[in-house]
């Protein structure tokens, strides 16, 4: 019976550890707001190209990402699609995480959309 009571205090801890909301870094844009890149009458446009930092003696690294541009420009949502070399995928993220975009119009209204870049990282 002891032992049950003292470990109830610690599985109540963890309980409530696990279950209180965390403050998100982003908000993310809702799926259903979300507007497929072939729908958009004008696609989003880079603003400033990402620098690719890493650089691996003889390996030429590539890393496709997919992201959403919100309807103000900003990229959310990361995830690495594919990668020739799990070396690179720590500067593939961040690169875009920080980029910013002319957001994408559908009927001359930004929205928010998917896209994806395949970043190649050249040999040293």
């Amino acid at each position: 019976m002891k032992k049950l009571f003292l470990f109830t205090p610690l599985v109540v801890c963890a309980l409530l550890f696990c279950t209180s909301e965390l403050p998100c870094a982003r908000a993310q844009t809702p799926a259903s707001e979300i507007i497929a890149f072939s729908q958009l009458d004008t696609p989003p446009v880079i603003k400033k190209e990402p620098k690719l930092r890493y650089r691996k003696k003889g390996v030429t690294g590539e890393v496709v990402l997919k992201f959403v541009v919100t309807k103000k420009g900003a990229v959310e949502g990361i995830v690495v699609s594919s990668f020739n070399d799990p070396d690179f995928i720590d500067a593939a993220y961040a690169a875009y995480e920080d980029a910013a975009f002319t957001p994408g119009k559908l009927n001359e209204e930004p929205v928010a959309t998917r896209m994806e870049a395949k970043l190649v990282f050249p040999a040293k």
